[in-house]
């Protein structure tokens, strides 16, 4: 008697399992095109700042100083990172969502991408405090150089007013 009822406990409980993880599945479904807006923004904001620090560094790429390279550098392998991203993000928000298979298709494709969209937005922001301490370096170089060039005022002469505050020493 006991057999029966235990595998009846076990069909109940692995049947409340299924059913919670399809409750599960199906509430994420529902929203699922909201988080791939979202990654969307995330990543056309990523975009922004690069294209910010592009422009402020417009002139890097033709120096031939150590920080300007950094900076090229890490500016390119920042741009092909997010090109690599945001191919597989547009495609997901291109996708139609209308009906609630294809949200669940959606869903399905999201959560394979979901790795590799997540680690390049890391890549990214890694590269973007690259970029940033480059930069921190460059400056860093530019002002110590203008520190140690010499004063491009002119040289100062000693005046008349000078002379008149001197103290007369006794030469006694």
């Amino acid at each position: 008697m006991a057999d029966p009822v235990s595998g009846i406990i076990t069909i109940v409980t692995v049947s409340l399992a299924i059913i919670q993880q399809t409750v599960k599945f199906i509430q994420e479904a529902n929203v699922i095109d909201e988080s791939t807006k979202r990654l969307l923004v995330k990543l056309k904001d990523l975009h922004k700042q690069i294209r910010e620090v592009e422009s402020l560094c417009k002139h890097a790429g033709s120096q031939e100083d150590e920080p300007s390279r950094f900076v090229c550098e890490d500016l390119k392998r920042c741009n092909d990172r997010l090109d690599q991203v945001r191919t597989t993000v547009e495609a997901l928000a291109l996708r139609s969502s209308g009906t609630f298979m294809q949200k669940a298709t959606l869903k399905i494709r999201s959560e394979r991408s979901k790795k590799e969209i997540e680690d390049a937005i890391t890549d990214i922001k890694d590269l973007i405090v690259l970029i940033h301490n480059s930069i921190i370096c460059w400056t860093y170089r530019t002002v110590t150089i203008i520190a140690r060039r010499p004063s491009e005022a002119p040289p100062s002469y000693e005046t008349n007013q000078t002379k008149q505050y001197e103290i007369p020493v006794n030469k006694s």
